[in-house]
């Protein structure tokens, strides 16, 4: 019995002697580690560096530095009234909530993890900064990033009242008050001019051939009908259509 306890245990001595002069335990024991390290850094997460995580939007999501970026111009500006769209993402680890804050009236943000955006038509003119913070769980849960900034500025939209007579053009029926209404004005913001008969882009107070006969107005009897220059007998009949010229 004695004997077979020291058989035993002379075996075991031998099989660890054998292993330590393998690579068998040390890639094991590196193995082991290595999977406790990568256990660590999926499932823990740990604080970034105060100084980095305020200067550069940086923070530690996951055991890795991640930060709210996007791929759009930051600062940014629009015009009051005009439509504006912002994307953007964590780089590093995903964050699965975000907190938009700050938001001018007009713009609201999507509400999603996946695909963040912020858009609308923004109504508040002036330089707004929209802050942006992601965080590891939904609902502003566990760890967070930096509060990364969109330096937005909104400007206000000029008005124009070309005839001055207190009604923007955008409402003004008669742009230029030239007494002729737009819709049917060749020149709507042109009080000189109204018609432009030949299509030239010249209205017909400038031009010398309204008609584009190749004859100036100043010698064509019919200086708006390109098919007509002379009336011999004056009867009002142009040379061409009248068969008694």
């Amino acid at each position: 019995m004695q004997l077979n306890r020291i058989r035993k245990k002379i075996s075991w001595v031998t099989l660890l002697l054998v292993l330590q002069r393998t690579p068998f335990l040390p890639w094991a024991k590196n193995a082991f580690v290595f999977a406790g390290s990568m256990v660590e850094k999926i499932w823990t997460w740990k604080v970034a560096l105060p100084a980095a995580a305020t200067a550069g939007g940086w923070h530690s999501l996951s055991g890795a530095s991640s930060y709210v970026t996007s791929s759009q111009s930051n600062p940014a500006s629009v015009n009051e009234g005009q439509s504006y769209s912002f994307t953007f993402y964590t780089r590093g680890y995903r964050a699965n909530s975000f907190k938009v804050e700050n938001l001018p009236d007009g713009l609201t943000y999507n509400g999603s993890s996946t695909s963040p955006t912020i858009s609308g038509v923004p109504q508040t003119t002036g330089t707004h900064t929209i802050g942006i913070t992601g965080y590891r769980y939904s609902g502003y849960g566990g760890q967070k990033t930096a509060t990364y900034n969109l330096v937005l500025t909104v400007t206000g939209s000029e008005t124009l009242d070309t005839d001055g007579d207190g009604i923007e053009d955008i409402t003004d029926t008669d742009d230029d008050g030239d007494g002729v209404i737009d819709s049917a004005d060749a020149f709507p913001l042109d009080d000189t001019e109204t018609l432009d008969t030949d299509g030239d882009g010249i209205g017909n107070n400038a031009d010398t051939d309204d008609d584009e006969d190749g004859v100036i107005d100043s010698a064509d009897v019919f200086p708006l009908d390109e098919t007509e220059t002379l009336d011999t007998d004056g009867d009002g009949t142009g040379n061409n259509a009248d068969i008694d010229d």
